[in-house]
């Protein structure tokens, strides 16, 4: 069953953001989209940008305010598929990680 990744990310977490996508990239399971909801980071995109190619990932930017739950729901309205794993993106999945959630 497909899975809609939805990583909320931050100003000063664009290392973290690399290292999570890198994670997902390695996922055994492979019929997942991603979500990277960044709440005001200013290098996200280019980060976001080079795995474009690698993995189906969609990119929202929006100002900064602090709300993490609004991003988290903005990315929930925005997933394709119902089953949801919502994740910050300093969580690094194990390999295995998204074929136990489908």
């Amino acid at each position: 069953m497909p899975l809609s990744v939805i990583i909320c990310t931050s100003p000063q977490r664009e290392t973290h953001l690399n290292l999570c996508l890198e994670q997902l990239y390695q996922q055994s399971y492979v019929d997942f989209e991603i979500i990277v909801m960044d709440d005001g980071s200013e290098k996200g995109y280019g980060i976001a940008q080079n795995y474009q190619t690698k993995l189906p990932l969609t990119y929202h930017w929006r100002s900064n305010d602090g709300c993490l739950s609004r991003s988290r729901y903005r990315g929930i309205i925005l997933a394709r598929y119902p089953n949801l794993v919502l994740i910050d993106s300093d969580i690094l999945l194990n390999p295995h990680a998204l074929k136990y959630y489908s």
